[in-house]
C-alpha cells in the first residue's frame, strides 16, 4: 500500500513539475509595430506575435503574451530565468547576455526627417552633428548609436512619441524603420509626410530567451522553433503578414528565408 501511494505521488509531482515549467515561462515583446503590438482589445498582435503564438503550440505550453517597453523587458530579462523575449536585434554588444533562439525578421534602421527639410546626411560622422535624433529609450538603436560615441540623442518610451516630435517639428531626425514609421502613422492618423535620409544599418532580429534560463529549457524552445521552420509554418506566417502589409503598405517588404524584410 505504502509504495503505491508513493508512485502516485511521485506522479502527481512529476506533473505538478511540468505545469509549473510551463506557467513559469513569461513572454514579453516590445512595442514595435507591426512586428509586435497591443491591439485596441489589450491583446497582443502582430506578425512576430504570431509566430510566438506557433511556438507556443508547438511547445503546448498556454501562457499571456505580453508587450512592454523595451527597457523594462530588458530589465526584467537581466533579473530572471524562463523569460522568453521578442522581438530583439543581434548585435556584437548583446551577444553573450542572451540565449539566441531563431532569427524572425529584418530591420534597416533609417534616419527620417520631414519631407520639406534640405537635411542632407551622408555619413554617421554628418549625423553627429544634428542637434537631437529622436530614439527609443532601452532599444537597440540607442544603444548602437550610444556605443559609437553618440552624445546627441533624445529617447523617448514609446516610437510613437518620437513620431508626434517629428511631425511637430520638434526633433528633426528619428531613427527607425520604414515599415514601422508608416504603420505608427496610420495608427495616429496623420500624413506619413515624411523620408529617409541615410540608412544608419541593417539588423537581423530575433526570438531570444535571458541568460538565466536553463539550458535544457533553452535547447527545448530552439528545437520547436526549427521544428516550426522546417514544417513550413513560419514561412505561412510570413506570406499572411506580407499579403496583410502589402495591401496598406507596397513595395516596403520582401520575404527572405522564409521571414519579412522590413
Amino acid at each position: 500500500m505504502e509504495r503505491l501511494i508513493y508512485f502516485f505521488l511521485s506522479v502527481y509531482i512529476f506533473i505538478g513539475d511540468a505545469y509549473g515549467q510551463s506557467e513559469s515561462l513569461r513572454v514579453i515583446g516590445v512595442d514595435e509595430p507591426p512586428a509586435s503590438y497591443l491591439a485596441d482589445n489589450g491583446q497582443a498582435e502582430g506578425y512576430v506575435v504570431d509566430i510566438v503564438k506557433a511556438l507556443l503550440a508547438e511547445l503546448n505550453i498556454s501562457t499571456k503574451i505580453q508587450i512592454s517597453p523595451e527597457a523594462r523587458v530588458l530589465n526584467i530579462a537581466k533579473n530572471n530565468a524562463n523569460i522568453l523575449l521578442f522581438s530583439f536585434s543581434r548585435t556584437a554588444f548583446r551577444e553573450h547576455s542572451f540565449h539566441w533562439i531563431g532569427k524572425v525578421l529584418t530591420k534597416k534602421w533609417q534616419a527620417f526627417t520631414t519631407i520639406d527639410n534640405t537635411l542632407e546626411i551622408n555619413s554617421l560622422q554628418d549625423l553627429r552633428q544634428i542637434s537631437n535624433i529622436g530614439v527609443v529609450r532601452g532599444d537597440v538603436r540607442e544603444e548602437w548609436l550610444i556605443n559609437r560615441g553618440f552624445n546627441n540623442l533624445y529617447s523617448v518610451t514609446y516610437p510613437a512619441q518620437n513620431v508626434r516630435l517629428l511631425a511637430k517639428k520638434r526633433l528633426p531626425v528619428i531613427v527607425y524603420e520604414q515599415q514601422g514609421l508608416s504603420y505608427i502613422c496610420r495608427q495616429l492618423g496623420i500624413e506619413n509626410e515624411f523620408k529617409s535620409i541615410f540608412t544608419v544599418h541593417q539588423a537581423d532580429v530575433y526570438l531570444l530567451m535571458s541568460k538565466r534560463t536553463s539550458p535544457e529549457v533553452v535547447a527545448n524552445v530552439t528545437k520547436a522553433f526549427y521544428r516550426l521552420k522546417q514544417s513550413g509554418k513560419l514561412r505561412e506566417i510570413s506570406e499572411n503578414w506580407y499579403s496583410k502589409l502589402a495591401l496598406l503598405y507596397p513595395n516596403m517588404h520582401v520575404i527572405e528565408e522564409d521571414f519579412i524584410s522590413f
